[in-house]
């Protein structure tokens, strides 16, 4: 092999090797690819989440439009709601030091 050739086939391989190389780490290449594949499972997963969130507000207003003993337990629960009939109790606790 001439030196001529040796130094042709040298520059190819280089050239080769650095596309190579910007084929897997450049932008645009396999590590981004990989990357963004992985954020976009992610993001699926988020809007999964989201979803079912979503869902369970929807249930929770449709309870607090059309069920009214849901309505009760949750003013009784959040609010401290009672009936006319109903009596309170209050006590007062001591803490020892």
């Amino acid at each position: 092999m001439s030196l001529k050739e040796k130094i042709f086939f040298s520059m190819v391989s280089f050239i080769l090797f650095s596309i190579l190389v910007m084929a897997i780490f450049g932008e645009k290449g396999l590590a981004d690819l990989y990357r963004l594949k992985k954020e976009h499972a992610e993001l699926i997963e988020t809007n999964k989440e989201i979803a079912r969130e979503n869902q369970s507000f929807l249930n929770e207003i449709n309870r607090l439009k059309n069920d009214l003993i849901y309505v009760e337990s949750v003013a009784r629960k959040e609010l401290g709601f009672i009936t006319n009939e109903e009596i309170i109790f209050q006590t007062k606790t001591t803490t020892v030091k």
